[in-house]
């Protein structure tokens, strides 16, 4: 290696590669060649180079979990608070991967245990609570780490253990007096981050120190939505009987969320609970029941848009840990260094979010490619969707995951006949078979009236009020209908009796 040092102009030690902008310290240090990193080092090889993603051959060795070349680097002067381009320390990159003895050695050189990533303002406590080491958030905090922080938009340690569902975390920090019922500012609290992660055992820590079933988010979300959006039946069964059938800002109730997603056994412990089964009679703001919703095609746009408001609605704190960092940072060179050093390819989150979803989302074509020929599972889907069509409409994205396994779910017609049997109220006619338009329309006190039985396509707008598609449905409830309102109605009802047959 001298040899080869002597024989070439100095200022080719520090020529970076192609690929990755690494230099020859890089690959050194990624493998912990001490020796060579000395002589590199001697010879006039940068310290602080970093390669195209801001991460410097300091950085490598922490994440390689190189110790010896770690000590050797920080001993020549290198910044231990030192970070990448996405704003990642040296001691938050070896939380978010697991290295337990890196972090002690960099809690022990004096790395800043309260230092914020710039990308998502996250302390190395917040990761820790993330990933669910329990030594490492031990260590961490009785450092002095704040358990109390929380970024801009107001994820904490707390919200971070609930979502990911590491109870024996959460319980530390409750018992260290964490706020049980602290809110981001969205309006989000633990319950809510629990509930959306399917915990149930979380979710009954969460409500036997306090927590609020009946808090809702800024889009008008309780605890009781996120578990039947995403069809955790363990947990709707955990708060039905401390819940009331509220609805969103769209008028959505967990039933309505239920039937969406198709989730049998969510909608019959829904049903089962005395008070949430009226919600099968809520309208929403287009006037359509939970039944209604049956109605909506799976293959339609509608029905896309519907869930692709519902997931966003969904989103709680949803930390992004080891591989999957690496695929939403775009970084090829340390997705392929941990996928080598044996990190699991289809792993999950709570959200069941794997790398393969976050390549797709971000339409990094080269990195879904990369993913796949590692074995990426394409039929992997994070929770609240069912298929990538609802979301994705790149042909070329999807013809990469058909080419790899990807099938499209087919619907069930037996399920919706289930579900539908469960939704029609004991005693009640049955409606359902026929066409929304030809239905009674209005609620129990309304007008019995049907529309000529033909296709039709009819659009009137008075104050706001709109009629549109074959399959509409006017449904005034009682408990809203003001005088304006059933005026309205009568000028409607002339409207459609004067249609020709």
């Amino acid at each position: 290696m001298e040899l080869i040092l002597n024989g070439i102009p100095k200022e080719m030690v520090n020529s970076k590669d192609y690929y990755e902008g690494q230099t020859p310290l890089h690959y050194a240090s990624k493998v912990g060649f001490t020796e060579r990193m000395q002589l590199l080092v001697d010879y006039g090889a940068f310290i602080d180079v970093q390669d195209y993603h801001g991460l410097s051959p300091f950085l490598w060795a922490v994440i390689a979990n190189q110790l010896g070349a770690t000590r050797l680097l920080l001993s020549r002067g290198v910044d231990i608070n030192s970070t990448s381009l996405e704003g990642k320390s040296a001691l938050g990159l070896a939380v978010n991967l697991g290295h337990e003895k890196m972090i002690r050695l960099l809690v022990e050189e004096g790395a800043d245990i309260m230092f914020e990533s710039l990308d998502d303002q996250m302390t190395p406590l917040e990761e820790a609570a993330a990933c669910g080491s329990l030594q490492v958030f031990r260590l961490l905090l009785n450092r002095g780490s704040d358990m109390n922080h929380h970024a801009e938009n107001g994820w904490s340690a707390i919200h971070f253990a609930a979502e990911e569902g590491h109870l024996e975390i959460l319980d530390l920090l409750l018992t260290k007096g964490a706020n049980v019922n602290a809110i981001n500012s969205f309006g989000v609290s633990p319950l809510h981050c629990a509930a959306n992660g399917g915990h149930t055992s979380i979710v009954k820590l969460l409500l036997q120190r306090g927590a609020d079933p009946h808090k809702s988010t800024c889009r008008g979300w309780t605890p009781l939505h996120y578990a039947a959006f995403k069809g955790y039946s363990d947990v709707v069964r955990s708060l039905v009987d401390i819940s009331t059938p509220s609805q969103d800002r769209q008028g959505w109730s967990a039933l309505h969320l239920a039937v969406h997603g198709r989730h049998l056994g969510t909608i019959r412990e829904l049903l089962n609970s005395p008070i949430l089964s009226e919600s099968r009679s809520q309208y929403d703001e287009r006037y359509l029941t939970p039944e209604d919703w049956l109605d909506i095609g799976i293959d339609s746009s509608s029905y896309q848009n519907m869930g692709n408001q519902a997931f966003q609605k969904s989103r709680c704190c949803g930390a992004v840990t080891s591989l999957r960092q690496a695929v939403c940072d775009n970084n090829f060179g340390m997705t392929e260094y941990l996928l080598s050093a044996g990190y699991g390819i289809n792993d999950t989150n709570s959200g069941n979010r794997a790398a393969l979803y976050c390549a797709v989302d971000r339409r990094s074509f080269p990195m879904i490619d990369l993913l796949l020929k590692h074995g990426a599972d394409p039929n992997i889907l994070p929770r609240g969707h069912k298929a990538w069509e609802e979301f994705i409409t790149d042909e070329v994205i999807l013809g990469r995951l058909r080419a790899f396994g990807y099938g499209k779910p087919i619907p069930d017609a037996e399920i919706d006949r289930q579900i539908r049997l469960a939704l029609r109220m004991e005693g009640e006619p049955s409606t359902s078979d026929e066409p929304a338009l030809q239905r009674s329309w209005g609620p129990p006190d309304r007008i019995n009236m049907r529309v000529p039985p033909r296709r039709w396509r009819f659009r009137a707008q008075e104050d706001g009020l709109a009629l549109k598609h074959t399959k509409m449905r006017l449904a005034l409830e009682h408990t809203r209908v003001r005088p304006a309102l059933k005026q309205m109605r009568m000028r409607l009802m002339f409207l459609l009796a004067s249609l020709p047959a």
